[in-house]
């Protein structure tokens, strides 16, 4: 694992530990790590996607979050833009989660560990939105999306 990968797993945990949520959490832990300063509405764009888009407890936060990084980081900006780079880094974070939780929905995971004041479930969230955010950085880091470390 590199450094800044490792960085942003324990980024994003502690940020969650704080009580900023999943994907807020995420996005910030891999800007900060990338020292790539974005806008602060970037990271209130994550804001309804905790527990699973607004409680809905369907698609984790911390995967949407992770989604959401990968679109800042090879994202398209026009329509001339190629689509494939963020469409297979989405498609590898989503397997990556597949394969870690047995699933992608909030809920299902839920119902394993707990409520969100419950201890535990604070403790595995946390632990699963780090992984997300160290997922980012080594996806990006192994296609070259992001210039070597220093």
């Amino acid at each position: 694992m590199s450094e800044r990968a490792e960085a942003a797993e324990q980024r994003a945990a502690e940020l969650y530990a704080s009580r900023m949520w999943c994907g807020e959490s995420l996005l910030k832990a891999v800007d900060e790590v990338l020292s790539e300063p974005m806008p602060l509405e970037f990271v209130r764009l994550a804001s309804g996607f905790c527990a699973g888009f607004g409680g809905s407890r369907t698609t984790c936060g911390a995967l949407a979050g992770a989604v959401m990084a990968a679109g800042l980081i090879c994202g398209r900006e026009n329509e001339r833009d190629a689509w494939e780079p963020v469409w297979e880094f989405a498609g590898e974070l989503q397997r990556r989660f597949v394969a870690d939780q047995g699933t992608d929905t909030c809920g299902v995971i839920v119902e394993r560990i707990g409520e969100m004041g419950d201890p535990e479930r604070w403790a595995h969230c946390g632990a699963l939105t780090g992984r997300c955010a160290r997922w980012v950085i080594e996806i990006a880091e192994d296609r070259g999306l992001v210039p070597p470390a220093r």
